[in-house]
């Protein structure tokens, strides 16, 4: 289950300049042990005892427990949410427009391997520049 309290219209986009985080809490819950009684001897070692601590100090334990099963793990992390998109040929992230600048060529021949002849490269630069212009 997800709850996002004000909905997805109300979370805050993570950004470097910005960077709005979430708690995010995971639990593991069985809920075939506590249908059928018989949870008393598989689930009583160390884990239980630690997992049952955690969910306490994490505030966790109530919400999980509402769904009548065995709390089994709890994990937490910070997450953030950010939105990227392209609209035409505009690169977004967060509704604001990014330049990428610099070119990333791979040296690589098809018939030379890793040895790239200068008339490959003036070759490559030619179809660059035909594709910036095009632009």
């Amino acid at each position: 289950m997800l709850a996002l309290p004000g909905g997805a219209e109300a979370l805050r986009l993570w950004s470097a300049e910005e960077p709005d985080l979430y708690l995010l809490l995971l639990s593991l819950v069985d809920s075939c042990r506590s249908c059928d009684g018989s949870g008393s001897g598989s689930g009583d070692g160390g884990g239980g005892g630690s997992t049952g601590g955690s969910a306490g100090a994490s505030g966790g334990g109530s919400a999980v427990g509402s769904s009548g099963g065995e709390v089994l793990e709890i994990e937490a992390c910070q997450v953030g949410f950010r939105h990227a998109q392209v609209k035409g040929r505009q690169l977004l992230h967060n509704n604001q427009s990014v330049m990428i600048k610099g070119v990333n060529r791979h040296e690589h021949d098809p018939r030379r391997g890793k040895t790239v002849s200068l008339d490959s490269m003036v070759q490559a630069r030619a179809v660059y520049l035909r594709f910036v212009d095009a632009t």
